[in-house]
């Protein structure tokens, strides 16, 4: 790798390694969400043991990796287990790896959540109302809070 060529050669590989690292952290899986967010739920049997047979309200997020208003919706969510983590159980679950349980729920648009209380599905929304983290909050708080999952707890 010497002269012009070997640059250019080297630049190629340094793109390719930088398109890599940035589309892996991206769009790559689930570490696109913060350390410490929601659970992501593989398979229905899992999704039977955390959702189905679980006491209480569980918020699960049917999203897909490549969905721009998903990933808006991550740090909201993730904020959410964080601070009512007595009262709601959040979880997600991506509709490309688990197409049965998409199909199931009745997911036709994501992001999709679906509210379950004790096992039961009670109340779905589709997409996002607002553009930026605090907004979305809100209106997830405002909607559960309607649904008596925080009962006066308007956080």
């Amino acid at each position: 790798m010497n002269g012009r060529h070997g640059w250019q050669q080297m630049m190629r590989l340094a793109g390719i390694v930088l398109a890599v690292v940035w589309f892996g952290g991206c769009t790559g899986g689930d570490s696109s969400e913060p350390p410490g967010g929601p659970p992501h739920i593989n398979g229905t049997a899992e999704f039977a043991q955390q959702v189905l047979q679980a006491k209480g309200a569980v918020l699960v997020d049917f999203y897909a990796d490549w969905c721009g208003p998903c990933k808006k919706l991550g740090p909201a969510l993730a904020e959410l287990a964080r601070e009512h983590g007595g009262e709601l159980r959040v979880v997600k679950v991506n509709v490309d790896r688990n197409g049965g349980l998409a199909q199931t729920y009745g997911v036709r648009g994501i992001p999709h959540l679906t509210l379950f209380r004790d096992g039961k599905p009670v109340d779905t929304q589709v997409g996002i109302r607002s553009s930026d983290t605090a907004g979305i909050k809100a209106d997830l708080v405002r909607w559960l809070t309607e649904q008596k999952v925080f009962g006066n707890a308007g956080k």
